[in-house]
């Protein structure tokens, strides 16, 4: 495993994530979204010198059978942050978490399932592993659990069920999961209420930056649909995605 990690970068996440995650205590009261917090570290590590020793502090915490430091470890090994990149040894992480039932985890190995990133490919373990975490209230799973039936990947396709897995996630603030709820409930739309319903969500993804979002919503000012005929807002809104790279 690559186990060097700069210095520096240690501090950064430990500062980010927080000792209690790190060594342990108050794990049960207290579960952090360790995804969301390494947000804000990249920014420092990727900043970090060069000069590199073992993140022992780190790494411990881990291979002691902490599930939000294995997670995080995962997160750190699968996009290359402060490790050489290693898919397969990220995947090992979240394993070890996954099995402790930390959502974060269940999500983090179905997605690698799903991709085949460091494990063979395989859609209904993936599934097998949003459901859990889906089923703890995990909004990441419940949208990746909605866009498994959306697809019909590792299960029966079922317009219904994806609905009802990224209506919870959306209702949780997952912007991807607004979108991606808008166009399933813009396809299936047959009534003023539905189209509605689909504008409602565009915008509220569109108002958290999702470009997407943005230009869908533009085009449904432009038609009249499910929102008043609105030119000056579909501009608005095509200009603001074309401002983002759309």
């Amino acid at each position: 495993m690559a186990r060097k990690i700069v210095q520096s970068n240690a501090v950064a996440i430990r500062r980010v994530i927080g000792p209690a995650s790190i060594v342990g205590h108050g794990l049960h009261k207290r579960r952090i979204d360790i995804e969301r917090r390494l947000q804000v570290a990249r920014h420092a590590l990727r900043a970090a010198p060069e000069n590199a020793r073992e993140a022992t502090w780190y790494l411990k915490a881990a291979e002691q059978g902490h599930a939000d430091a294995q997670n995080a470890l995962g997160l750190c090994l699968d996009e290359g942050t402060g490790v050489d990149r290693d898919p397969a040894e990220a995947a090992k992480w979240y394993r070890k978490a996954a099995e402790q039932g930390l959502p974060a985890a269940q999500n983090n190995l179905g997605l690698s399932c799903r991709s085949g990133e460091g494990v063979p490919q395989d859609f209904e373990e993936a599934v097998r592993w949003f459901r859990l975490a889906a089923e703890q209230g995990y909004p990441d799973a419940e949208y990746s659990l909605g866009v498994a039936y959306a697809r019909g990947e590792g299960l029966p396709r079922d317009g219904a069920r994806a609905i009802k897995w990224l209506h919870k996630a959306a209702e949780q603030g997952e912007v991807n999961a607004m979108h991606r709820l808008a166009r399933e409930l813009h396809k299936k739309a047959g009534r003023k209420a539905e189209f509605r319903e689909a504008a409602r969500w565009y915008r509220a993804a569109a108002e958290q930056e999702h470009v997407e979002a943005m230009f869908y919503l533009a085009q449904l000012h432009s038609d009249g649909t499910g929102v008043a005929e609105n030119f000056v807002e579909a501009a608005a809104w095509l200009h603001k995605a074309a401002d983002h790279g759309h």
